[in-house]
């Protein structure tokens, strides 16, 4: 395990090495964040961990030509090189936490001949003791996807389709929104110029934070007045902290209407920096650090005496107000880049409840 350490303001990271002419002491300095270090350690020195599990799984024969003697951790292994160039990157560096980190280690040593069904239920239970339903339900969807890799490339048994799918029990969280006037009242806690209109702009638009981290001047049109959401931000990257990759669904990619006001505002922000067309609306060279922004955002929230809730949650309390101002759940849904319209509607139906007053009121006409 790697040693990460503060040294003159920077973090360092510290590791061993081995190869064939014995076992090296590794260092790297000069990170701005503990999280750059992990990352730099994750994906530039354990990329030839990769190419070894890769070749080893490739290279594996399973015991006595059975399928099901393959080692489990060798299958798992073998279904992340699978997926590397089949999914985006960010979806891959998910999967590799979620495999790596969880899924292996509760079948640790196990071959897969060695695991039942019951082994599989027992673990799915424990895993919705421990996480929200959603969570436990992609670990259940990742490990059926390993088992269906199994089948088509090394013949074993799917002992998968013996187990029951996850079902959620647990209550239904309440979505956290905030009113115009909270949301009024936190954006007068924050002073730096930059970071408040990032914030405001997060909440009139209802995009992902991603989405407006990715917002570069060129995806502007002045004369339009729309916003052309085509990039997002991520930080599940190899490249490094930070990579700009396409929107999370091709919905997601959408251009979206502003007012004259706003749309004044990032005029005035253009006419004072004279940007390039490729530079970012907000930090210029490169987006806007997500943990800065989320450091800025709580400390307004608790300032302003408001409770606190994610910064995910502008994009609902965006969408709550529309709804509740009366704006259609078609034109919702194309603000907030929904794959689908019922994905909209299975998730903010419930702030509806004039529109089913109305439906009762038109009814009662009928008797």
């Amino acid at each position: 395990m790697p040693n990460i350490s503060k040294e003159n303001g920077k973090w360092m990271i510290r590791w061993r090495e081995t190869d064939e002419t014995g076992v090296h002491q590794r260092r790297k300095r000069g990170f701005n964040t503990k999280k750059e270090a992990e990352a730099w350690y994750y994906f530039h020195y354990k990329e030839y961990e990769e190419k070894e599990k890769a070749v080893a799984v490739t290279t594996a024969e399973p015991v006595e030509s059975d399928p099901n003697s393959i080692m489990f951790a060798d299958l798992a292994e073998a279904w992340l090189v699978y997926q590397k160039n089949r999914v985006k990157e960010s979806s891959y560096v998910s999967n590799v936490n979620r495999v790596r980190n969880i899924i292996i280690p509760a079948f640790e040593g196990k071959r897969v001949s060695d695991i039942k069904p019951l082994d599989i239920l027992h673990w799915m239970e424990g895993l919705q003791a421990k996480y929200a339903f959603g969570y436990a339900k992609t670990l259940y969807t990742r490990l059926a996807s390993i088992y269906r890799y199994g089948v088509k490339y090394y013949d074993i048994t799917n002992v998968m389709e013996k187990v029951d799918r996850p079902r959620n029990t647990q209550p239904k969280k309440q979505m956290q929104v905030w009113t115009p006037e909270q949301f009024a009242k936190v954006i007068e806690q924050i002073d730096d110029p930059e970071y408040n209109f990032f914030i405001r702009t997060l909440y009139l638009l209802g995009c992902r934070r991603g989405e407006l981290q990715a917002l570069q001047w060129q995806d502007i049109d002045f004369d339009a007045r729309t916003i052309h959401i085509c990039h997002t931000i991520t930080n599940k990257t190899t490249a490094g902290p930070w990579a700009m990759t396409s929107p999370k669904t091709t919905g997601s990619d959408r251009k979206i209407k502003i007012s004259e006001r706003q749309m004044r505002e990032f005029r005035d922000l253009y006419d004072t920096r004279h940007p390039s067309p490729d530079h970012f609306v907000f930090g210029i060279l490169r987006p806007l650090p997500e943990q800065t922004i989320g450091v800025k955002f709580r400390a307004a929230a608790k300032a302003a005496g408001v409770p606190q809730i994610r910064i995910h949650d502008l994009r609902h309390s965006c969408a709550s107000y529309l709804i509740s101002q009366g704006v259609d759940i078609v034109t919702v849904s194309r603000r907030l880049g929904h794959s689908s319209v019922k994905q909209t509607l299975d998730t903010y139906s419930h702030m509806m409840p004039s529109a089913e007053d109305l439906s009762v009121k038109i009814m009662d006409k009928i008797v």
